[in-house]
């Protein structure tokens, strides 16, 4: 821009800011000593790919300072960067105002000098405070450049000032840069999520997605978290580098793995014709250690240790896809008994485990004839043999991981009343019967109903007592055991009426002597 120009320019903006100088006889109590207004480039580093379009702030970050307006110059290298233009109905190419300084005093860009002019201010109400955004610029990416700068102009007449009414405020200024990479490449972790279980020695690789962009080198810079993961060779030892691909890049350059750190660094290369497509350039063998939920493999986008790739010197940039290793406990059963079954009755027990990744698989052997068990862990069935058994049951976790152990099974006979028969009674007389029975599990509990009145049952099944009637009766007879099962059975008994005494009388004679 021409210094007439810029000369006129900045005597509107004076003019403005005569203004401004009225509008702060209103305001109240600046202070005596102002707060510095930090100005800044945001974010302060943009990484873009040659063509993209994309957008930095102007931003203000005042404090408790109020601000009635600002001037920033912002020059960048015409080279690297071209700033769009933001209102096509105005001449000239424009960035775009933030709105909190609402009066626009000047909005200039001149892509041919690398410039940017913009200053704007608050005519009316009160002086904003804080941090806002001064304005908004989109650049368009012209090519390559490691670190191209964005920065304010603190010489006149191209000054970056702040300013409350006519006073001009302490300013700290933020520089920005722009890396502009040639183009975009991916990056992974292969498989992306890999599920293990503690102890597994396991493999991930470092792989390529360039599509058609040639690379022909690649800086991978890696964190793992030490606590769950290490670095081993194939042995399963801890080691200080992991395992190149050769093909396509040959020349490995950087191979460096720190478990205590938790970090691996890894560069390589070819001199041969650069590779397009997909392709993995490394294997990283794990051990882990305990489990998680998941602990990231992640892939390092800042410096000193920043990945990126490069194709004939020029940067390519790193879409990085990480990794997240699930490390699962091993499964364990955590049933301990089994309960005891009756033969004839129904049965069923659910076995219990821990760890493991779900869904569970189970199977068991040793099961007496009748009960079997399911994939899901129940045993069940109904027992048709009597005895002590030994059963083995196994568990097998959706990792392939299993836990055994023998548990006992102890089932009784079928409860049976082997009575068969009730002695007779007499009225009158004392009377005692035992009841007995087979199968089941001590200790027996009995009952009986429809005894003659006289007689009791006990619970150790001993009918007794003295009759008091006579008759034939059905006497139904119950045996219950300690597994509360049951027997029941019908029984006769007879009891007698008291046996008749005949008295006869003596007749005495007088006989003569």
């Amino acid at each position: 821009m021409n210094s007439a120009k810029l000369t006129k320019s900045f005597l509107g903006v004076a003019l403005v800011l005569a203004l401004l100088a009225v509008t702060a006889l209103v305001v109240s109590g600046q202070p005596q000593t102002p707060d510095p207004v930090t100005i800044s480039i945001a974010p302060p580093l943009k990484e873009v790919v040659v063509g993209d379009i994309f957008t930095v702030d102007i931003k203000v970050d005042a404090g408790t300072q109020p601000v009635s307006s600002i001037q920033a110059f912002v020059n960048f290298d015409p080279t690297k960067l071209e700033v769009q233009d933001d209102d096509e109905t105005k001449p000239g190419v424009q960035i775009t105002g933030g709105g909190v300084l609402d009066s626009e005093l000047y909005n200039s860009v001149d892509n041919a000098a690398g410039e940017i002019d913009y200053a704007a201010g608050k005519l009316t109400d009160t002086a904003p405070s804080g941090t806002f955004t001064l304005a908004t610029i989109r650049f368009k990416a012209l090519e390559t450049a490691a670190a191209t700068p964005l920065e304010f102009s603190t010489t006149p007449p191209r000054e970056t000032k702040a300013k409350y009414g006519t006073d001009d405020l302490p300013v700290e200024l933020s520089d920005g840069t722009a890396t502009i990479y040639l183009s975009m490449i991916g990056i992974g972790i292969e498989p992306s999520l890999k599920e293990v279980s503690i102890g597994d020695i396991f493999t991930v690789t470092v792989g390529i997605e360039a599509g058609s962009q040639q690379v022909n080198g690649v800086e991978a810079y890696m964190d793992f978290n030490p606590t769950y993961l290490n670095v081993v060779d194939a042995a399963g030892n801890p080691t200080d580098r992991i395992d190149p691909v050769p093909d396509p890049f040959e020349t490995v350059i950087l191979n460096s793995a720190d478990n205590a750190a938790g970090e691996i660094d890894y560069a390589a290369g070819t001199f041969e014709p650069a590779p397009t497509g997909s392709f993995d350039i490394a294997t990283i063998r794990f051990k882990a250690l305990t489990t998680t939920t998941g602990v990231p493999v992640a892939f390092v986008l800042t410096e000193p240790r920043k990945t990126i790739a490069s194709f004939d010197g020029e940067r390519l940039a790193v879409s990085p896809t990480d990794g997240t290793v699930v490390v699962y406990s091993l499964p364990e059963i955590v049933t301990v008994s089994l309960p005891e079954g009756k033969v004839g009755d129904a049965y069923e027990a659910t076995l219990e485990a821990t760890g493991g990744k779900l869904p569970y698989s189970w199977s068991a052997t040793g099961l007496p004839a009748g009960l079997s068990c399911s994939a899901d862990g129940v045993i069940s069935g109904i027992p048709t043999e009597a005895g002590d058994f030994t059963v083995t049951v196994t568990v097998t976790d959706a990792m392939d991981n299993s836990d055994s152990v023998e548990l006992s099974l102890k089932v009784y006979p079928a409860l049976e009343i082997t009575t068969t028969e009730l002695p007779e009674g007499k009225v009158g007389d004392a009377y005692e019967a035992t009841l007995e029975a087979t199968g089941g599990k001590l200790p027996y509990s009995w009952s009986a109903t429809g005894l003659p009145a006289g007689l009791s049952c006990s619970a150790d099944g001993v009918i007794s007592g003295i009759p008091t009637e006579a008759g034939d009766f059905t006497v139904t007879v119950t045996v219950t055991d300690a597994m509360d099962n049951s027997d029941t059975k019908e029984l006769s008994i007879t009891i007698h009426p008291p046996a008749f005494k005949i008295y006869l009388p003596i007749i005495m004679k007088n006989y003569a002597p």
